[in-house]
């Protein structure tokens, strides 16, 4: 019985660490005010624009990125003295040989938050910073950001930008430069239309 009444207490000293303090519009971060447990929530629905199919063609290639919104996401650990929530859109995509039809990578099928490679990170101003990230290491890690940008006069267009390739892990790494590393992320500038 010890035992049961320890457990019960754990769990509801971590219910009690880990609830919502204040809720506050997304991309407001402010270290001056921040607070352990805000909501930043996507009040005024701007991931709401980009959510759904856009499809954009590149080099004989199509690729169709699937933007998906998560509600309430946690960011850090329940119980410590660093973590909030936020609402995040992630990306799933399928690259497709326009002259054969073959797929050449998708992963279009997910629907689990930790399988999603691409993450929103910020938008400000219609210009929104997406990272990839490959948790095998198998292909070394790699990391890639990019941006969207809206199109003034285009409301159903994004203009895919400013590749940069991030961290990737060069210990035993098969490929000879980040590069090669497959990722089927674009690697220039690209048009995308909403389907």
């Amino acid at each position: 019985m010890k035992n049961i009444l320890i457990i019960a207490f754990f769990a509801i000293s971590i219910a009690c660490n880990g609830q919502v303090t204040v809720i506050k519009p997304l991309y407001s971060y402010d270290p001056d005010t921040y607070q352990n447990g805000t909501y930043y929530e996507d009040l005024n629905n701007v991931l709401g624009y980009y959510e759904g199919t856009w499809k954009g063609t590149l080099d004989n290639k199509e690729y169709t990125f699937v933007f998906v919104k998560f509600i309430q996401q946690l960011n850090g650990v329940l119980g410590s003295n660093n973590y909030n929530y936020e609402d995040e859109l992630m990306v799933k995509y399928q690259v497709k040989d326009i002259s054969t039809h073959e797929i050449l990578y998708s992963d279009l099928n997910i629907t689990n938050y930790n399988d999603f490679k691409i993450t929103g990170l910020a938008l400000k101003n219609g210009i929104f910073c997406f990272w990839y990230k490959n948790r095998d290491p198998n292909y070394c890690l790699n990391s890639i950001e990019f941006i969207l940008i809206k199109i003034n006069g285009q409301p159903n267009q994004l203009r895919f930008d400013n590749v940069r390739y991030d961290y990737f892990d060069s210990t035993n790494c098969p490929y000879s430069d980040q590069q090669s590393i497959p990722s089927f992320i674009p690697n220039t500038e690209m048009i995308f239309t909403k389907q």
